[in-house]
Order: C-alpha cells, then sequence, then structure tokens
C-alpha cells in the first residue's frame, strides 16, 4: 500500500507540475494579474479619469502575451494604433460632429491609417477608438481621448510589468516539436531499411505511405522553436540558463536540412523498383544500404542529446557509411542510370550523417 500510494503521490505531482507549466495556465495567470492590478492601477487616477478606469483591465487582457518580448511589441503597437485613433476621432469630431457624414469619413480614414505596417496585428485600434469617440466622446471627445489613452497606457504598462515579472521561456513545445521530427525521420528510415532487408518490391502505394510528408512537423517544430527563441528575448530565466533557445535553433536547422535529405533517399530507392527489372540494389548492397540507413536513424531518433564524437552510435554509423561506400565501389558493371541513382543514395547518406554527427549543430 505504501508504495502505491508513493506512486500514486509522485504521478499526481508530475501531472500538478506540467499543469502548472502549461503555456496557456501561465498566460491565464498572467493575464488575470495583469486585469487586476491594471483596474486598481487606475482607480488611483483623480478626477474624471475614474470613469474610465475599465479601459485599463481591457488593455492589459489585450496587451498580455506569453512572451516578454511579444508583450513589450504589440504593447507599444497598440499605445500608438489607440493614439492615431484618438487624435483622428477628435479632429473629424470638431469639424463634422456626430453625424453620418463623421462616422463615414473616420471609417474610412481610421482603415487608411490602419495600413500603415509598423503597426502590425494591432491596427485595428485605429479605426475602433477613432469611432468610439466620435459616437462616445459626446461634446467633451479630447476629455475621452485623453482618458482611453490614458487607461489603455496603464493596462500596457502593467502588463509587460507583469510579463517581466512572471516570464516563461516556452521551451518544452519547442522541444516536444524537435522530438516529432526525430521520431519520425528515424521511423523512416527504419522503414525503408526493413524493405531493403526483406528484397520484396513494395506496391506504389506501400511508398507512397512511406513517404508521408514530413513537412508539417516540420513547420510546428519552426514555429514551436520561434517562440521559445521569441520567449528567450528580455528573459532575465533564459540569461541564467544559458540561452537554450540558441541550442534548439540549430538542431532546427540541422534538423530541417536532415528532412530534405531523408525525403531525397525515400525517392531514389523508390526509383530502384521498377515493373520488369531488377533492382540495381543486389541483395549484398541492400544489406549495407539497409545497415547504413538504420545507423543514421539511429544517430537522428536521439540528435537532440549530447554525443561524443567516439561515441559507440557514431563509430557504428561511420563503419555502416564506409562498408556501403565499398560495396558501391565494387559495382563497376552497373547501368549508367542505375549507378546515378544509387550513387545519389549513397551521397545523400553521407551528407545527411555529416548533419547527425557531433560535428553539426550539438
Amino acid at each position: 500500500m505504501r508504495v502505491t500510494g508513493t506512486i500514486t503521490g509522485e504521478r499526481a505531482r508530475r501531472t500538478t507540475r506540467r499543469l502548472v507549466l502549461h503555456s496557456r495556465v501561465q498566460l491565464v495567470v498572467k493575464t488575470t494579474i495583469a486585469a487586476t492590478l491594471a483596474w486598481l492601477a487606475a482607480g488611483l487616477f483623480p478626477g474624471d479619469l475614474e470613469r474610465y478606469r475599465y479601459y485599463a483591465p481591457l488593455g492589459a487582457v489585450a496587451m498580455t502575451y506569453p512572451t516578454i518580448a511579444t508583450t513589450v511589441r504589440h504593447s507599444w503597437r497598440a499605445v500608438v494604433a489607440i493614439v492615431l485613433g484618438g487624435v483622428l476621432g477628435m479632429a473629424v469630431h470638431q469639424t463634422l460632429r456626430t453625424s453620418v457624414v463623421a462616422l463615414v469619413v473616420v471609417v474610412a480614414v481610421g482603415v487608411a491609417l490602419a495600413g500603415l505596417s509598423f503597426l502590425g496585428e494591432q491596427r485595428s485600434y485605429v479605426p475602433i477608438v477613432s469611432l468610439l469617440v466620435v459616437v462616445i466622446g459626446g461634446s467633451n471627445p479630447e476629455d475621452y481621448a485623453f482618458a482611453y489613452v490614458a487607461m489603455s497606457l496603464v493596462g500596457a504598462v502593467v502588463g509587460v510589468a507583469v510579463s517581466l515579472a512572471l516570464p516563461a521561456l516556452r521551451l518544452s513545445p519547442g522541444r516536444n516539436a524537435l522530438r516529432s521530427v526525430e521520431v519520425l525521420l528515424a521511423e523512416q528510415l527504419h522503414d525503408v531499411a526493413d524493405v531493403l532487408r526483406s528484397g520484396e518490391t513494395p506496391e506504389p502505394e506501400d511508398w507512397e505511405n512511406r513517404r508521408r510528408s514530413a513537412r508539417p512537423f516540420v513547420e510546428e517544430m519552426r514555429r514551436s522553436v520561434g517562440e521559445a527563441a521569441d520567449a528567450q528575448r528580455g528573459n532575465p530565466r533564459a540569461r541564467r540558463r544559458g540561452y537554450p533557445a540558441n541550442r534548439m535553433q540549430k538542431i532546427a536547422r540541422s534538423l530541417e536540412r536532415a528532412t530534405v535529405l531523408v525525403e531525397q533517399v525515400l525517392d531514389l530507392v523508390s526509383r530502384t523498383y521498377r515493373q520488369g527489372a531488377a533492382s540495381p540494389l543486389d541483395p549484398e548492397l541492400a544489406t549495407a544500404a539497409a545497415e547504413a540507413l538504420d545507423r543514421i536513424a539511429d544517430l537522428i531518433g536521439s540528435y537532440h542529446e549530447p554525443v561524443d564524437p567516439d561515441d559507440e552510435m557514431v563509430v557504428t554509423g561511420q563503419q555502416a557509411l564506409h562498408r556501403l561506400t565499398a560495396a558501391f565501389a565494387e559495382r563497376r558493371g552497373m547501368d549508367a542510370d542505375d549507378l546515378a541513382v544509387v550513387g545519389a543514395i549513397v551521397a545523400n547518406l553521407r551528407r545527411c550523417l555529416r548533419i547527425v554527427e557531433p560535428a553539426g549543430a550539438r
């Protein structure tokens, strides 16, 4: 009973830790804290500004993002867009008052100004704020515009402060995405190695199943690792931990190159199986190629882990590729087209090995 209770308690702690460290949970906590603090801070302003204090938590919610760099980047753009909208709304109100013509002008000009590229995703604030100033500002659009800008600025400042106080590195999604690409590439190479050893000619649809595209996995890896790098900027935790996202980026770039080579190897091997003709990969050559594929797959499957140059996995990979190269060199009577295809397989495997060896981006 004691052992069972210990295991259950450990599982509960791991589950709780994963939940607490989940990026969405962290964002919920940060946004809630930022909105609450913005509401309290806005209540300290004197006079009529307090009437518009609800814009402060709205600004905090809209401008709190998972990372410090993203929060800062979007916050200053949002404040600039709000100021532009406020100025536009006041100018239109002073000229045309509240009328249908004023609405037409403020929306048209606001949407046009929202096309300014430096505003980024915050461009929609320009027409929205200018329209609010014209419609809700009433007889004192200047006061309303000032209050809106001031409270939004409070929300932005609080959002940045909370992000600085509770920085997130967002490393787990990047690591998981790297691992997914490694596993996929390793499985593909092991699968082709099994085909070569079997000596059987696969059906065309079998090749299509084996050559399932790695692009969605690579795109997810690129996005997740990019978010980790973004979370690292201006983050004191990254400074203390030696900027781990930099290494993740190097690994991701190497895996992207390896993905291209693996796809080419799969395509080239499939070309060696032709209807009504013997494969240029005779049993000895096919066995050597299968061994090289397996050893390279092993290296790719654990590429995120540091490996010494004299590690057994590295040495066996180099030896397997050397045997494949030697076996290929003995095939002097091979047809020119077959020679080109098999030579390309050997060359791509050699390039792939160079990428995943410790001398690469480890």
